[in-house]
């Protein structure tokens, strides 16, 4: 039968022969360094566990299995190559190992969830395979930069959750999962490529100090509560065709957004306690709104505007008031139409059923002041100026 010989000298080991290390062979002992040879298959569950002295570890291309709690509380080790022949490592492998400052992922894990959770003095990560496990960097404080590789196929929630120092990342792959960068109190800004095609709910709830984000048009499905309470988030642009349930919840900063022409659907309270959003402006047909509080607490004089030629707008939306965008310009009526009708000059004035047309007045053609607004209900309406009888003369024009 294949078994293993273990070798000291002082407080460090040597391990030969073939097998697996079993489940706590040297859990919260004094050992500080320990090398495998390359008959160790796997290393069991809790099988360093609190050995807090342990400064060095390599293990073998022939592991192929790292068990949960492996090497949990080691807050000595502060460097760990996982190397390409481990396929899976277990739960909290390296919980709180709070010296760890350098890891490297080896190609072929498939599962890792909550390997690096409370790794706090973790600076370097190198991830070379496709999957991010849940949790896996929960709580890396110190961690400042990642880069998320194409390969990656699978990310779990809360992947990089609570990591207050990060301040830049870089996504290559197809997804951002729930809560993956939430409470990520330095992100600052953050651009999503045309790699990514689903946002997941709350990804960036707590980031309460990003300020820009750009979501591109190959988003095709977004989450709740995406940017829930980014209470600085003042620049956003929208490439895609769906904005999710509370996406924008209480972003308190924001003041205006652009809506694209793709746009088809608003989730519920999507813009809901934007309380300093004034100007939406909306470049296609009136997406469908998920319910009557998209808008709720909003700006008092928040206004939505669109295009003429676009469909699907009235003089209010989702109880915001609409004001058009692009229409010819108005007409005031010749004929009979310019004249003093019942003792009071007035005209007709023609244009588009929901246009907003402001009359202005001069007594010189150079000063000009506005002197009456209306959005039109139909095709046309009737202006009389009851202040005609105060000047010698005094001309219109209408915009």
């Amino acid at each position: 039968q294949a078994q293993l010989t273990y070798s000291y000298s002082g407080t460090q080991v040597t391990i030969t022969g073939t097998g697996g290390i079993p489940v706590d062979k040297f859990y919260n002992s004094t050992i500080t360094s320990v090398t495998m040879g390359n008959g160790v298959t796997s290393i069991g569950s809790y099988a360093f566990g609190y050995c807090a002295s342990l400064t060095n570890v390599t293990i073998p291309n022939s592991v192929t299995n790292i068990g949960s709690y492996a090497f949990e509380y080691c807050t000595s080790l502060t460097n760990i190559i996982i190397p390409d022949s481990v396929t899976n490592i277990g739960s909290y492998a390296f919980y709180e190992c709070h010296g760890l400052t350098s890891a490297s992922i080896g190609a072929n894990v498939t599962s890792i969830d909550h390997a690096f959770e409370y790794c706090t003095s973790l600076t370097n990560v190198v991830i070379n395979n496709g999957v991010i496990g849940s949790y896996e960097f929960n709580y890396c404080i110190s961690l400042k930069s990642i880069t998320i590789p194409a390969s990656i196929t699978n990310i779990g929630s809360y992947a990089f959750a609570s990591c207050n120092g990060m301040t830049n990342v870089v996504i290559n792959n197809s997804v951002i999962s729930d809560y993956e960068f939430c409470n990520c109190a330095s992100l600052t800004s953050i651009v999503i490529p045309a790699s990514v095609t689903n946002i997941g709910s709350y990804v960036f709830v707590g980031c309460v100090n990003l300020t820009s984000i750009i979501i591109p048009a190959s988003v095709t499905s977004i989450g709740s509560y995406v940017f829930l309470g980014c209470a600085r988030l003042t620049n956003v642009v929208i490439n895609n065709g769906v904005i999710g349930d509370e996406e924008f919840y209480a972003c308190s900063r924001l003041t205006s957004i652009t809506i694209p022409n793709s746009m088809t659907n608003i989730g519920s309270g999507a813009f809901e306690h934007c309380t300093s959003l004034t100007n939406l402006t909306f470049l296609g047909n009136a997406p469908a709104l998920g319910d009557t509080n998209v808008f709720f607490s909003v700006n008092s004089n928040a206004i939505a505007y669109y295009y003429y030629g676009t469909t699907g707008w009235g003089t209010t939306y989702g109880g915001l008031l609409t004001v058009m965008l692009g229409a010819p310009a108005p007409q005031i009526g010749g004929g009979d139409s310019v004249g003093i009708h019942s003792g009071v000059f007035g005209f007709t004035l023609s244009g588009v059923s929901n246009q907003t047309v402001v009359v202005e007045a001069s007594t010189n053609l150079i000063n000009w002041q506005p002197v009456w607004t209306s959005t039109l209900s139909g095709t046309s309406t009737n202006f009389t100026d009851s202040q005609w009888t105060n000047f010698p003369n005094r001309f219109y024009r209408a915009r």
